[in-house]
């Protein structure tokens, strides 16, 4: 191998393992918002802790399918999670927003006494009132 071949493939490994690391942050930026472990995250996507881990800190490359799910579980774009497409404060708090209802609607749909179901109704519209949840 050339001394310039090697020296391209030593810069691509470098800027490989800046985008791991920035894609890693970006998606620990994600789980921690929404006050998701490692563990949690885990068990959603059906992944090792460790292997969620080795993303965060960039040690391993995400798989697009990782990737996709993330976006999807999140509501944020590809764009932000791999480019790092900032996101306005108050967008990420809606898609927060917007995680947390859909956790409670799922929880909610678990719920078999009436009771509890009427608690629920009335949590559900507070939130609604604070415009904590989207349309």
């Amino acid at each position: 191998m050339s001394l310039d071949m090697q020296k391209d493939c030593e810069m691509h490994e470098r800027t490989n393992m800046v985008q791991n690391y920035e894609i890693g942050e970006r998606l620990r930026e994600l789980r921690k918002t929404v006050g998701l472990s490692q563990e949690k995250l885990g068990m959603k996507f059906d992944l090792a802790r460790t292997v969620i881990s080795e993303y965060e800190n960039g040690y391993k490359n995400v798989p697009l399918h990782v990737i996709l799910r993330y976006a999807e579980e999140f509501n944020v774009s590809l764009d932000w999670i791999i480019k790092g497409v900032e996101l306005p404060a108050s967008l990420l708090s809606d898609h927060i927003a917007a995680y947390r209802y859909k956790e409670l609607i799922e929880a909610f749909n678990g719920i078999h006494s009436p009771m509890l179901r009427e608690v629920a109704i009335r949590q559900l519209k507070e939130l609604q009132t604070m415009n904590y949840i989207l349309e």
